[in-house]
């Protein structure tokens, strides 16, 4: 995400007196301009009363996350306010104060139509798309991956686990390090793997892939690991229900 800001530096070792120069001072932080970006969008963000999205803590609320991702991750997409409601999660009135909040601070742009008001992301700004990074790799797992294992014939659901999956459905624990997905069906495996490398690259994060067939996914006790999958939270990404 950009260079980490440097330390500070001191002119001279432990900040000892030179003679004939004066005692050496902390140089101020220089933070480059990404860097300023992200702070300001934790500055917007942290005032939370409301226990924040496991995925991403600085954000006020799943729902104020849910609303975000749906703005941010589809820039060239419309929504009504109804729709954002429903997305969200929320009430009406809950999605009309995020998306003015979000408005205020630059984020996303709203016009009227109608009796409708029309909200869609900012489409420029670092502010807009150090927020928009951040959304991706903490929620963008998921529609990603389905997206990608959908160009993949033979792929007949998809599911995530593991950490991310725990973290995404609100358990608290460490951030996840990788990206765990089941495949159900008899798809190419180069195909899958190319679509996982494709995955890797736009999240920012490791993936490792399972195989299953769909016979196997849909015998319960007869693999242990299945089983476990299917205990553990999971967030299907692609296909149809769960057996």
């Amino acid at each position: 995400m950009g260079a980490r800001p440097e330390r500070c530096r001191q002119g001279s070792p432990g900040g000892r007196t030179v003679e004939g120069t004066e005692p050496s001072r902390p140089r101020p932080v220089e933070l480059p301009g990404q860097w300023e970006y992200l702070l300001e969008v934790t500055s917007i963000l942290h005032f939370m009363k409301v226990k924040g999205p496991p995925l991403l803590p600085i954000l006020r609320s799943a729902a104020q996350a849910r609303l975000l991702t749906a703005l941010l991750l589809s820039p060239e997409r419309e929504f009504t306010l109804s729709a954002l409601a429903e997305v969200a999660q929320v009430s009406l009135s809950t999605a009309t104060r995020e998306v003015q909040r979000a408005e205020s601070a630059g984020i996303v742009q709203t016009r009227e139509v109608g009796r409708s008001r029309l909200v869609r992301a900012r489409g420029e700004g670092a502010l807009v798309e150090a927020l928009s990074r951040l959304l991706l790799i903490a929620f963008g797992p998921a529609p990603v991956a389905g997206e990608e294992l959908a160009a993949v014939p033979g792929v007949e659901s998809a599911w995530i686990f593991g950490s991310w999956a725990a973290r995404h459905e609100g358990l608290a624990g460490p951030p996840p390090n990788d990206l765990d997905i089941l495949v159900i069906g008899e798809p190419e495996r180069d195909a899958v793997y190319a679509a996982a490398e494709r995955i890797e690259q736009r999240i920012f994060r490791p993936v490792q892939v399972t195989f299953r067939s769909s016979e196997e996914w849909d015998r319960p006790g007869e693999d242990p690991f299945l089983d476990e999958v299917r205990q553990r939270p999971r967030v299907q990404v692609l296909g149809g229900g769960s057996p």
